[in-house]
């Protein structure tokens, strides 16, 4: 058995036609898509965008108005806190006050007479009442 010849065992030579192996086809040729599935590809991805592009627009408007909001609440909270600030500002400068804490706290008292006049000559000294 050992001695037969090789061309003898070489079958595919005297066969006509041409023989395919479905395992060495599938391994060795890559799967390939057709140029038609592109052409559909394509279509239904410009579409996808065009309808993504406004929904998403739409959600960075509504996330520009809360935002927006938010910043308006704080200005407002800011003026308010303004406004109290300069009210307690006004109090405590208005003069009425300020008096009173020098005659009460501080024991100071109005002058009822001032004198007026220069260092020069004591003819010019004059004396005139400040309060009635």
């Amino acid at each position: 058995m050992l001695s037969q010849d090789s061309e003898m065992l070489n079958y595919t030579g005297r066969m006509t036609g041409t023989l395919s192996f479905p395992r060495e086809q599938a391994e060795s040729r890559p799967a390939v898509r057709s140029p038609g599935h592109i052409r559909y590809l394509l279509p239904v991805l410009l579409t996808g965008v065009v309808f993504m592009i406004p929904y998403m627009m739409n959600g960075i408007i509504a996330q520009t108005g809360y935002e927006m909001q938010t910043v308006r609440s704080q200005v407002m909270a800011l003026e308010n806190e303004n406004q109290t600030a300069r009210m307690e500002i006004a109090h405590l400068e208005s003069p009425e006050r300020i008096q009173q804490i020098a005659v009460k706290n501080l024991g100071m008292h109005v002058p009822q007479k001032a004198v007026h006049g220069s260092g020069d000559s004591e003819k010019s000294v004059s004396s005139r009442q400040i309060r009635d």
